[in-house]
């Protein structure tokens, strides 16, 4: 799977769970989709059931962007 790929599925996902505003771009900040707390939990459970993966709790906390969430998804997916 490629970035390319990865980006199209959080977008879809991110885009299932709504959000505020124009579609978000990598440099979309977090605080800029308008969600609480519960939907970020929520949204990053369905990346990780998505894709299969189980990234730390921290990893999920550092990242501050829509690019940033798609760097922990392909830290953990196989790579074309």
């Amino acid at each position: 799977m490629n970035r390319s790929e990865v980006t199209e599925k959080v977008k879809l996902l991110m885009a299932e769970k709504g959000y505020f505003g124009d579609e978000p771009t990598e440099e979309t900040t977090l605080d800029d989709l308008g969600w609480d707390s519960m939907d970020y939990a929520e949204i990053q459970m369905n990346i990780e059931k998505e894709f299969f993966i189980s990234p730390k709790d921290a990893e999920w906390e550092h990242a501050r962007n829509v690019g940033q969430w798609i760097d922990v998804v392909m830290k953990h997916v196989k790579v074309d």
